[in-house]
């Protein structure tokens, strides 16, 4: 007698270029997460750290589902091979996309610190 399906599940079958694509893009997500959450603490705003403890989890889970299946592949599957490229190529675009928002990043920690009136600043300054 077979088991009875849940229904509340989807399953489906990724490619290797699929499976390394959506690794990427969790990955970027979660790394965007990471750099909105240090933005928040730079300027005092803990809207950011609650927003990558809310989605966090989920993103972790779904990475988690998506490399538990991968440990099911041999090592020398080729597949493994177009996942590693796949990845790489999301990879190598979301450290540009991280270049280009450091300087954003950079200028709205300085001018938060530019802001703070320097007694406020420097607590020895009293």
């Amino acid at each position: 007698m077979p088991s009875p399906r849940r229904t509340n599940q989807l399953r489906f079958a990724l490619s290797g270029e699929d499976a390394g694509t959506l690794l990427g893009a969790l990955a970027w997500v979660l790394g965007a997460l990471e750099l909105m959450k240090d933005r928040g603490h730079a300027e005092a705003d803990e809207e950011f750290h609650d927003l990558f403890d809310e989605l966090g989890p989920a993103l972790n889970r779904v990475v988690a589902q998506v490399s538990g299946g991968r440990a099911a592949i041999r090592p020398d599957d080729p597949v493994q091979a177009e996942i590693e490229e796949a990845f790489g190529k999301v990879r190598a675009a979301f450290e540009r996309w991280i270049v280009l928002t450091a300087v954003d990043t950079a200028q709205a920690a300085m001018a938060s610190r530019l802001a703070t009136p320097q007694s406020e600043a420097d607590p020895t300054s009293n």
